[in-house]
């Protein structure tokens, strides 16, 4: 926590604390420092900078909403996960996100600052996923040159001392990550306590705030951890007689048959799924046990072919809609025959049409940053392709 709040930033912090206490305690944690050199106000992932002159002359309820953007920006740790992204597209997705939460929970919209009211729900990644095919919809913002500075737009990232290095990795990293995990589960308890109060609901849309107090698993994890267990919903039986009414023990060291589909329509970029495919054939190496039969789909179904560890996957076919009917549907009639499938992934961006019905076996989605929300597939769990 910082040792004393400036005098510019105590009055915001004492309005937001009536009005907004999530962000409250985020600035109360916060290291403030005046800055006459920079034209308003920034952070570098770390420290809040700020124009003494600049915040004055602002109205209370902008210099709230500036008090808050931009020590949002820290706590959700927005420079760290800008990894080898392009900075000014990155700033102003990260702009959209908190910009959208700040005026949802009843703060006042400071001049200059972005809105997107169709993407601000998303998380920062999945927008800067989108606005590299909607920059002209933004050009104003991004500027005529490649990696515009965006100085006076309330960015996260500007032309402060350091600027461009990315915080060392190491222990003290960690530790700060951790005790920002701390602070907004803090937080975040405090507004709903607020919000009971006051009968509104300011933080439940915001998928930004809940993965970064929970965090995802990187996908690779996931892949793994769901092909290599064996599904516990028939743990102890075998399957391929449940159907006539007959539980019996399944044999030590079964084994577990997986079909994998892998959407050909375009939606994935071709080292990512390099990446994938390399991901299963380590799992089938390391897992003898795990049979693997894999798929092509895009409105048509292409295969099966049986893959094995050190072999190579086949060649992709398709090229055209995407239907996730037919997969479905060609691996349900393997649900209970003499070797049946215990697990089904499927590869895709989640634009498609969904069965009407969920299988009878665990699922897995993996799908791109920037692809359809987690939310909305109907089943299963989802992993994020290019998350870590």
């Amino acid at each position: 926590m910082s040792a004393r709040l400036p005098a510019t930033i105590s009055g915001s912090v004492m309005r937001l604390r009536a009005r907004c206490p999530f962000f409250a305690v985020l600035a109360l944690h916060a290291q403030w420092v005046e800055d006459p050199t920079i034209g308003t106000a920034c952070t570098d992932g770390e420290r809040v900078r700020f124009n003494k002159e600049f915040m004055a002359g602002l109205t209370p309820a902008h210099r709230d909403f500036v008090v808050a953007h931009e020590v949002a920006h820290v706590a959700l740790r927005h420079i760290r996960r800008i990894g080898s992204r392009d900075p000014a597209l990155w700033n102003v997705a990260a702009d959209i996100v908190v910009n959208g939460l700040l005026v949802q929970m009843g703060l006042k919209l400071a001049p200059g600052g972005l809105r997107d009211t169709e993407l601000e729900h998303l998380r920062v990644e999945d927008v800067y996923a989108r606005l590299g095919k909607l920059q002209d919809k933004h050009k104003r913002k991004l500027g005529r040159k490649e990696g515009a500075k965006l100085r006076d737009l309330l960015v996260s990232e500007s032309r402060a001392p350091g600027e461009g290095k990315q915080p060392a990795a190491g222990k003290a990293q960690a530790l700060s990550d951790a005790t920002w995990r701390t602070v907004l589960q803090r937080a975040a308890v405090l507004q709903r306590m607020h919000d009971q109060r006051c009968g509104t609901s300011s933080l439940g849309a915001s998928l930004e705030i809940g993965e970064l107090m929970s965090p995802q698993l990187d996908w690779r994890t996931l892949l793994w951890r769901f092909l290599v267990q064996t599904p516990t919903d028939y743990m102890g039986w075998d399957r391929r007689f449940i159907h006539r009414g007959l539980y019996l023990d399944a044999l030590e060291g079964q084994s577990l048959t997986v079909a994998v589909c892998i959407d050909t329509s375009g939606s994935v970029d071709a080292q990512m799924l390099r990446d994938f495919m390399s991901e299963l054939q380590g799992i089938l190496r390391a897992y003898p046990h795990v049979r693997m039969k894999v798929y092509f789909a895009d409105a048509a179904l292409y295969g099966p072919w049986w893959v094995e560890p050190d072999g190579a996957f086949p060649k992709a076919q398709g090229g055209g809609g995407t239907d996730f009917q037919p997969f479905f549907a060609a691996v349900a009639e393997d649900v209970y025959g003499d070797d049946p499938v215990d697990l089904l992934v499927y590869q895709t961006d989640g634009y498609g049409r969904f069965p009407a019905e969920e299988p009878e076996v665990p699922v897995l989605w993996c799908v791109p940053t920037g692809a359809l929300e987690s939310e909305a597939f109907p089943w299963g769990e989802v992993a994020r392709l290019g998350v870590a």
